[in-house]
Parts: C-alpha cells; sequence; structure tokens
C-alpha cells in the first residue's frame, strides 16, 4: 500500500527505491539502521518509524534526532562525517 504517488509506504520500500546498501552501525546490531547510496553520495540512518538522509554539508543541531552532546552541533564536511550522522540518528531515534 502507498500512501502517495511520490512517497514510499515503508523504510524497506524506500531503502530498495533508494538503491541504499544498507549495514550495521555497529557489531552489537541486530539489524542494519545505517545504508549508503552511492547515486547520491549519502548515507542514511533509520529505524522503524523514521529516516533521513546525511551528505556532505548536512547540519546537526541541538534538538535534532541526530544530535550528540560529545559532538555538539556540527556540519559533515566528508562522506565519513554524514556516516557518523546516520549512526547517531539512528540511536537518537531508537
Amino acid at each position: 500500500m502507498r500512501t502517495r504517488k511520490d512517497k514510499p509506504a515503508s523504510i524497506h520500500e524506500a531503502i530498495r527505491r533508494r538503491l541504499i546498501v544498507p549495514e550495521k552501525a555497529n557489531s552489537r546490531d541486530r539489524y542494519p539502521t545505517i545504508g549508503y547510496c552511492l547515486s547520491q553520495q549519502a548515507w542514511y540512518g533509520w529505524n522503524a518509524t523514521a529516516f533521513n538522509k546525511f551528505c556532505i554539508g548536512s547540519q546537526v543541531k541541538v534538538g535534532n534526532c541526530a544530535y550528540n552532546q560529545e559532538r555538539g552541533a556540527w556540519t559533515a564536511e566528508t562522506l565519513e562525517d554524514a556516516k557518523e550522522m546516520a549512526k547517531d540518528f539512528a540511536r537518537g531515534v531508537a
């Protein structure tokens, strides 16, 4: 079932449609909660109800699900930074 023509009905469908390669955020995870999309040069983080994209230039501010007190507010300058934001987001919405 689809809610709108342009909006996927589930996170699994969004991952499949965007050709995101899922991976576990850390070795303790049971399921993949982050993934990389080569065509968009972006990392994604998700859980059962939330899904977000992070790329170079993405910003995290106080109050965002990806906010981590150890890092504070920051901007992704590399794809590795974007991956860390996706990991923080996946933990923040868990």
